[in-house]
């Protein structure tokens, strides 16, 4: 892991959003409605509103007394355009117009409309429990998994990263992907607000270490971790839903340097457009000139557009993102040359139309274009020798509309249809001559492998979600998704019926179950071509229960408690590196085995505790006990990022001008592989051993200078801080005629530092 730890040792991230106001000190003059009633959820009123009743053109005309209390406050701003607060829980208050009709009671609401919501559009009940959302805001008064993106250390601040601390995410600090309670990375699936992404990582061919999302443009991330609906498509384990900010100046954004890349972004809104454009680059290419050794060129950078036009019954979304890498890397301890170029491009409209108060319907079309070209080379005589060149192209066509009617007061209807094209032209070659760690591993002596094929082929699928209010204490959420593929030779068909509930006991606690199957279908894109797997997987099939509880005894204490099992049929063969899956051209190596479980299972337990300790400090923490296995030749063997037994601890400090965090992260060790010498022993050696427990401690600091007009930013980033040699694997050399095995550490600590101007 020498190259990886470099470079990132070498990284900092993007900067925290800066400048907000203190919420007892909250109105300007003719300020944005909306700036207002972000700094009094941030001043810890508990509101949800739409873009449709809040428009970004909407400014505060008489200034409410600030002596007043947080929620009479925002009922005098919203008596001036004709709104008011309803409440429909005992902590959650919904912004209607100010009619006799009440709004629907739910337990949970997206704070704002899907972009692009036309005026009255119909809005989502959000009746999942399994959802963890990170809002980014000056000081959030909820759990552990409300705390604000700015406050969680991570890397880079990676956006994908930050999210790995939260309960029942697995991580070994290097990957930005997510395995997500017991789930393989390629189990998530990743929206934009409400547009798939595919493979949204920078180096995705070396493990994805970045996100191709600028951290500095996300308001909120929903990571549901089980119970999502069956409107939010089709994945085993879990789903990462990203939400832009929304503008509330017609010019505002920030510039941010920092030692993995420069970015900037502006935005703006007027009285019926708003518009956001962002670019980054990466400057860690121009730090790795300064190292002795050569451990190559990584650059990489990436755009996003998106603008929204609101009519009187329709709204306009268009968007889109582009990343591209030019990736030269070097592991000269370990013999390894690769290069990578990879290009990634998703376009999106989306139409959302109002037919009536009571019926939406909502049209999105998408289009992503992949290209994908890696080389490199192997040189180590007791591993393997040997050569790669693979190329993919493919492209994904989809259209998906939908309709939402509310049939009642207490009841909303959603349906909708999926159609996607895909295309894809795949070429590989490998050649490999495997050392004395191969002899009783592969099959042969020697790796040739060479094919190209062009595939196309479609998913189909329909969705049906009822959501519905039983009096005031009760929401139930029916779900039922149809998914066909049709690309040769899998024409299979699957039915995956979805129930939640959640119940208010009182109004300290809250039960929560889900009930439901999900499946995944193998995409062109995912074919494993390069591992000579020629043909597309049978679909996996999941069923899952949770069921938990929220309660909080006390205004400024939350606890939480969750158990969860999921059992998978028909899990897809895959290929590990068994000794070290920390290298970069892991088909070449000799450790490189063909895994085909029957089954799989995953259960876990987490709790999480929340404790706002004053109006500066917030503390955090949570354990999960969790197990992920899978049948393998008739045995039981846990899988490669199994971790029994997670421990995250951590505290948010904040005090104008600074702001002070800390997360220390402790879990077992992830399985290995003891040492193979014959054909026959790999069936009792397999994942037979853990590594030694793996702890971080991660530290973030940040100083801000306020002008009139703009925020000046200083911040440090130091993940694992002590500085811990945490071990990801074995590296086998040859000495003396013998093989011996070395430690592969992680990351040791990584010291992050940026600066940001916002404006």
């Amino acid at each position: 892991m020498t190259l990886l730890a470099c470079l990132l040792g070498l990284c900092s991230g993007g900067p925290s959003r800066a400048g907000e106001p203190d919420a007892e000190s909250l109105l300007e003059p003719a300020i944005p409605l909306r700036s207002a009633l972000e700094q009094l959820r941030a001043g810890g009123l508990n509101l949800v509103y739409s873009n449709a009743l809040v428009p970004a053109s909407a400014r505060v005309s008489n200034e409410p007394d600030p002596t007043l209390p947080l929620l009479d406050r925002a009922r005098v701003l919203l008596a001036q355009f004709g709104l008011t607060l309803a409440q429909t829980s005992p902590d959650l208050w919904y912004v209607v117009k100010a009619s006799p009709t009440p709004p629907v009671p739910a337990v949970a609401a997206s704070p704002s409309s899907a972009p692009g919501a036309a005026p009255d559009a119909i809005e989502e009940l959000v009746v999942v429990s399994s959802r963890y959302r990170l809002v980014r805001e000056l000081h959030e008064r909820r759990r552990l998994e409300q705390q604000t993106l700015q406050a969680i250390p991570s890397i880079g601040r990676d956006v994908m990263r930050a999210i790995n601390q939260l309960p029942g995410l697995a991580t070994a600090g290097i990957s930005a992907r997510n395995y997500i309670r017991g789930g393989n990375s390629d189990e998530a699936l990743y929206r934009l607000e409400g547009t798939p992404l595919i493979e949204p990582f920078h180096m995705n061919d070396f493990h994805g270490l970045f996100s191709v999302i600028n951290a500095d443009l996300i308001g909120a991330m929903n990571v549901y971790s089980a119970g999502f609906p069956a409107t939010m498509g089709s994945r085993l384990s879990g789903l990462v839903d990203m939400e832009l900010k929304e503008p509330t100046e017609p010019l505002q954004g920030s510039v941010n340097l920092n030692m993995i890349n420069l970015s900037g972004y502006a935005q703006g809104s007027g009285d019926a457009l708003d518009w956001l454009v962002s670019a980054r680059h990466s400057t860690l290419d121009s730090l790795m000139d300064l190292l002795e050794r050569d451990y190559g060129q990584p650059r990489f950078h990436d755009e996003l557009i998106r603008l929204i036009w609101t009519g009187d019954r329709l709204a306009i979304t268009a968007g889109g993102l582009n990343s591209s890498d030019e990736l030269t890397l070097n592991e000269p301890t370990g013999g390894e040359r690769a290069e990578s170029d990879f290009r990634n491009l998703t376009l999106w409209t989306r139409l959302a139309y109002s037919a009536t108060e009571r019926v939406g319907i909502d049209l999105l079309a998408t289009l992503t274009r992949v290209e994908s070209h890696r080389r490199g080379s192997l040189e180590n005589a007791a591993d393997a020798v040997g050569t790669l060149a693979e190329s993919k192209d493919f492209t994904v066509v989809s259209l998906q509309p939908s309709v939402r009617m509310r049939l009642a007061d207490s009841l909303l209807l959603t349906a909708g249809l999926e159609g996607q094209r895909q295309k894809a032209d795949f070429a590989v070659d490998i050649h490999s001559v495997f050392g004395a760690l191969g002899d009783p591993l592969q099959p042969g002596p020697t790796l040739d492998r060479q094919s190209k094929q062009s595939r196309k082929g479609s998913l189909r699928s329909a969705f049906l979600s009822m959501q519905q209010s039983l009096g005031s204490n009760l929401w139930l959420e029916y779900g039922l998704r149809w998914d066909l593929q049709d690309i040769d030779p899998v024409h299979d068909e699957q039915v995956s019926p979805r129930f939640q509930a959640n119940y208010r006991v009182n109004p300290d606690l809250r039960l929560f179950l889900n009930l439901g199957r999900y499946t995944q279908h193998q995409n062109l894109y995912e074919l494993q071509l390069d591992d000579g797997l020629l043909e597309l997987a049978r679909p996996q099939v999941g069923d899952q229960v949770s069921v938990g509880m929220d309660w909080q005894p006390r205004s400024r204490l939350e606890l939480r408690l969750e158990a969860y099992t999921r059992h998978i049929e028909s899990p897809r063969a895959r290929f590990d590196n068994i000794y070290n899956r920390w290298v970069l051209l892991p088909e070449l190596h000799a450790d490189r085995v063909q895994l085909t479980p029957s089954r799989a299972r995953a259960h876990g337990t987490e709790l999480s505790v929340g404790y706002q300790q004053s109006a500066t400090l917030d503390w955090f923490g949570s354990y999960v006990y969790a197990r992920s296995e899978e049948r393998i030749e008739g045995d039981w063997k846990p899988r490669p990022w199994d971790q029994a037994h997670a421990l995250r601890l951590g505290f948010d400090w904040q005090s104008t001008p600074w702001r002070i965090g800390a997360i220390a992260n402790y879990h077992s060790g992830w399985p290995t592989t003891s040492q193979v010498d014959t054909s026959s022993a790999l069936a009792t050696a397999l994942y037979d051993r853990r590594l030694p427990a793996y702890f971080s401690l991660d530290l973030h600091a940040a100083r801000r200078w306020v002008y009139a007009a703009s925020t000046l930013e200083l911040y440090i980033d130091l993940s694992n801080a002590t500085f811990r040699e945490n071990i990801g694997g074995t590296r086998y050399l040859q000495r003396d005629g013998e093989l011996v095995g070395t430690d592969r550490t992680l990351l040791a600590g990584v010291p992050v530092l940026g600066i940001s101007w916002t404006w």
